[in-house]
C-alpha cells in the first residue's frame, strides 16, 4: 500500500577487489562502492515519486538501502526500482531492478492454513488464515470465506490453474469449471499485528459427497454492497485461494444379516455379517441391536441401538441376544450394522427381524449361565456383558 513505508535493501553487495570482499552477505563497505537508486512507472520514464517528493527521494537514493516513506509514491501502479552500483576501485558498474505494485488498497500477504487433500463429507472443516496488519497503514477490509465447487469434468490441475489470474478465474466461473457454492461469515481476532480469520463448515452443511472444493478468503466483502454474494465472489483481486479438497463419500449400499432368524434368548448363537459395502477405503465394522414392535415391525419409539461390538476390521460377529427388558416371552430384534471408512465416514444398515423366545431355567441352570456372562466381563465390552446379564435376570 502506498500509505505504508517500505525498504529495499542491497546490503549484501560487495566489491571483490576491495575491503568489502571479506564482508559478503553483510553491510557493504561504502568506500568501495557508490550506489544510485532510480524509480520509474513501468514502461515509462516518469519518476515514481510525487513531484513534491523529489528532494525526499534524492535524499535516500545514494545508499545501499532505499527507504520509501508513506505516500512518497505518486499514484497507484507498477513501478520499476533500479539500483546501480559503481566500483570506486575499477569504475565498473552493475545494475539490478525489481518491479513492485503500489496500490491504495493493496492486498496484504495472507497465509492460509493448508486444507487436507481429502476428508469425509460427513466431517466438519475449519478454515483459518493469518493476515499481517499495521494499524497505521494497512487498508481497512472485512473478511469472509467463499466456497467454490470444482466442475466434475475438471481435473485438480485445471482447477488450480484457473485461479492463477483474473482472466483464467473469470473463464472458469463462466464455463462452470468453478461453481460458486456459498459465502461463510468469518470470525476474526486481532493479536499483535496479526489478524486471525477462521470459519467452521459444520458437518453436512457444504461438503457434498464425491465432490471437490476450493476455498477462498475474501479480504473486502464491503465491496459487495448492492451485489449478491455470488457476484462479489467474482472479484478476483479480493480472493486468496486454497488448494483443492475432495469430499469423500461414506460407505454405500451395504447390508447386515443374522443367521438364524429365530432362537432362544441367551442360548442361540447368532452369526452377524456385513457385506456389500462400496468404498475405496479399508473399512471397520460395529454391531448393535434394537427391539422391534411386533405389531408394526418398527423399532420401539424412543429407543436407541444397544452396542454389541465396537469397531474392528472383522465384518462378522457371533453373539447371543438378551430377553426383552419388559419381560415378554417373545421378542423381536433388528441388528444395526455400521461401517466406517478411514476418513471417519459412517453408514448404517438394518437387518430383517430376529425372533427370540425366553427359556425357562431352573435355579441351577440360571446360576451357570450367569457365571458364563460374568466371566465375559473380562473379554467383552463391559456395557455389552452387563446388558446380557440383565437379560438373564429378566
Amino acid at each position: 500500500s502506498k500509505s505504508c513505508p517500505f525498504t529495499l535493501d542491497a546490503s549484501g553487495s560487495y566489491e571483490p577487489n576491495g575491503q568489502s570482499a571479506s564482508t559478503t552477505g553483510s553491510v557493504a563497505v561504502p568506500n568501495d562502492m557508490a550506489f544510485q537508486w532510480s524509480c520509474v512507472a513501468e514502461g515509462t520514464t516518469t519518476p515514481c515519486y510525487a513531484s513534491d517528493k523529489t528532494s525526499d527521494f534524492a535524499a535516500v537514493a545514494q545508499s545501499y538501502r532505499l527507504m520509501i516513506s508513506a505516500n512518497m509514491i505518486a499514484t497507484d501502479g507498477f513501478y520499476v526500482f533500479t539500483l546501480t552500483a559503481t566500483s570506486n576501485i575499477t569504475a565498473m558498474t552493475t545494475s539490478q531492478s525489481i518491479t513492485i505494485e503500489i496500490a491504495a488498497d493493496a492486498k496484504p500477504p495472507v497465509v492460509l492454513q493448508p486444507v487436507p487433500t481429502e476428508i469425509s463429507s460427513q466431517s466438519s472443516l475449519v478454515l483459518s488464515a493469518t493476515v499481517p496488519v499495521d494499524p497505521q497503514c494497512s487498508p481497512q477490509f472485512n473478511t469472509a470465506w467463499v466456497v467454490y465447487m470444482v466442475g466434475a469434468s475438471s481435473s485438480d490441475s485445471d482447477a488450480t490453474s484457473s485461479i492463477l489470474g483474473p482472466e483464467s478465474f473469470a473463464a472458469a466461473m463462466g464455463s462452470g469449471s468453478l461453481q460458486y457454492v456459498k459465502t461463510v461469515s468469518a470470525v476474526s481476532a486481532n493479536r499483535t499485528n496479526q489478524l486471525f480469520v477462521s470459519a467452521t463448515l459444520s458437518s453436512g452443511s457444504v461438503l457434498s459427497s464425491n465432490s471437490r472444493f476450493i476455498f477462498a478468503l475474501n479480504l473486502d466483502t464491503s465491496k459487495a454492497t448492492g451485489q449478491s454474494a455470488s457476484d462479489a465472489s467474482r472479484d478476483f483481486s479480493q480472493l486468496v485461494f486454497s488448494t483443492v479438497l475432495s469430499a469423500n463419500s461414506p460407505p454405500l449400499a451395504g447390508t447386515v444379516t443374522a443367521d438364524p432368524l429365530e432362537g432362544v434368548a441367551m442360548e442361540t448363537s447368532f452369526l452377524l455379517a456385513q457385506t456389500g459395502w462400496a468404498d475405496k477405503d479399508t473399512l471397520s465394522y460395529a454391531f448393535a441391536y434394537q427391539e422391534v414392535d411386533p405389531t408394526t415391525y418398527q423399532v420401539l419409539a424412543g429407543s436407541s441401538p444397544t452396542e454389541l461390538r465396537d469397531w474392528t476390521p472383522d465384518p462378522t460377529f457371533s453373539t447371543v441376544l438378551p430377553a426383552s427388558a419388559s419381560g415378554k416371552d417373545v421378542t423381536l430384534y433388528v441388528i444395526v450394522g455400521r461401517a466406517r471408512d478411514s476418513f471417519g465416514g459412517i453408514s448404517s444398515a438394518i437387518s430383517g427381524a430376529i425372533t427370540t423366545t425366553v427359556p425357562k431355567y431352573t435355579a441351577a441352570e440360571l446360576d451357570t449361565k450367569m457365571s458364563v456372562q460374568l466371566e465375559n466381563l473380562d473379554t467383552t465390552d463391559d456395557s455389552v456383558a452387563l446388558t446380557l446379564v440383565t437379560g438373564l435376570l429378566n
